[in-house]
């Protein structure tokens, strides 16, 4: 069934988009993080965000101390932004922020932020949404690709060129903050 759509929501979604977009090229965004496609073994969208918040929730803990939570602006803790793509597979782009004290204390966390992401992510079990069997994730093997960022502005566009508010295939958002 296909789900009707007048030129007012068309407009309405651009201009979201758009908006959106000028937020988060603004934003002072650090890495970006790719979780491959893998279409015999596609990750939801619900495992996607609880992995996100438990990596989130465990870095931060690491590096900022227990009284992270307490913090007002959620520019003083890591946080990512996420979209999914669809295009022969789906896979997600996620922009992350780290705090400016990460940036204080220098070298470290900037230099090994990657592999702090990637043992974390190794750590979370994962279930095969089909055959309910674990997913074998290993340290070499674990479909994310991360990189520094070099122009926010062009992977903010980049990232969020196929966004919707909603997705009615799959029934969940096409982008999320966490």
């Amino acid at each position: 069934m296909f789900k009707s759509c007048n030129l007012r929501d068309e407009k309405n979604m651009v201009k979201e988009k758009y908006h959106l977009q000028e937020w988060l090229g603004g934003e002072q965004f650090n890495y970006c993080i790719v979780i491959e496609p893998t279409p015999h073994l596609p990750f939801k969208y619900n495992e996607i965000t609880q992995r996100l918040r438990k990596i989130s929730f465990e870095i931060n803990k690491k590096y900022l101390g227990n009284n992270f939570t307490k913090f007002k602006n959620f520019r003083d803790r890591i946080f990512f932004v996420a979209f999914k793509e669809i295009q022969l597979n789906k896979h997600y782009n996620i922009m992350v922020s780290l705090p400016n004290k990460f940036k204080r204390m220098g070298y470290f966390i900037q230099k090994n932020f990657k592999s702090e992401f990637i043992m974390q992510w190794c750590m979370l079990q994962s279930m095969n949404p089909y055959t309910w069997k674990l997913r074998k994730m290993d340290f070499e093997n674990n479909n994310l690709h991360i990189e520094p960022v070099k122009n926010i502005k062009g992977r903010v566009i980049y990232d969020s060129k196929k966004m919707k508010v909603f997705d009615s295939v799959d029934n969940d958002q096409t982008y999320f903050i966490i």
